[in-house]
């Protein structure tokens, strides 16, 4: 019994660190660096998306609204 048991949290231990690994990845996804602000427009440096953690997050609250 006890093999078993220690079976299944071995199992589910790697269920578990999967799915933190999709999500770590997911998080990393989302809109590309275009040059400029993806919320006000203004130029930022290279691979970045906003100028600001400002922008960053009016942009991200103006996304979740739309969802709604």
């Amino acid at each position: 019994m006890s093999k078993e048991i220690d079976e299944v949290v071995e199992r589910e231990d790697a269920i578990t660190a999967m799915k933190i690994e999709a999500i770590r990845n997911a998080k990393d996804k989302g809109p590309r660096s275009t040059g400029f602000c993806l919320f006000c427009r203004e130029r930022v440096a290279a691979g970045e998306r906003w100028c600001d953690s400002d922008c960053r997050d009016d942009w991200d609250h103006e996304r979740r609204m739309k969802r709604l």
